[in-house]
């Protein structure tokens, strides 16, 4: 029983050790978090969470507000964006402070559609990832 007691103990000191050595991932963590929020405002803008199968008859256009079909590139908005209060550290630098989706998905701007891809930096530590929107389609990939 003692022999267990102190496996147990010098696993605790083990771990407690290795802890200290594992890398940060808080930079692909933020940058993940991006991602998500971008793609929660295409899919919002697209009316995926009003359809209802078999018993909504059309989606409902008349529902094209702000705060459903764009996302602001500020850690306010998109820390109100989230249900689970994520703690976003990193410093975003996007081409542009908002960008919106139409109802097929695709990302445009005041002027119109997106012709060319929209970068949003995310930094942390002196580190950076870059997200890219792309035009048309919308998909979103990390450089």
């Amino acid at each position: 029983m003692v022999e267990l007691i102190f496996v147990i103990v010098i696993m605790g000191i083990l771990a407690k050790v290795a802890s200290s050595y594992m890398p940060d991932n808080k930079l692909l963590n933020d940058t993940n978090f991006v991602i998500q929020m971008i793609k929660k405002t295409q899919h919002k803008a697209m009316g995926y969470e009003n359809y209802v199968f078999g018993k909504t008859q059309f989606w409902d256009d008349n529902t094209s507000d702000f705060n459903r079909t764009c996302i602001a590139f500020n850690t306010f908005f998109l820390q109100n964006m989230d249900t689970k209060n994520y703690n976003f550290d990193a410093l975003l630098t996007p081409e542009s402070p908002s960008l919106c989706f139409d109802s097929d998905g695709r990302p445009y701007r005041l002027q119109g559609l997106l012709f060319q891809k929209v970068d949003i930096n995310v930094t942390f530590n002196n580190k950076t990832n870059t997200i890219s929107v792309l035009p048309y389609s919308g998909y979103v990939i990390i450089k």
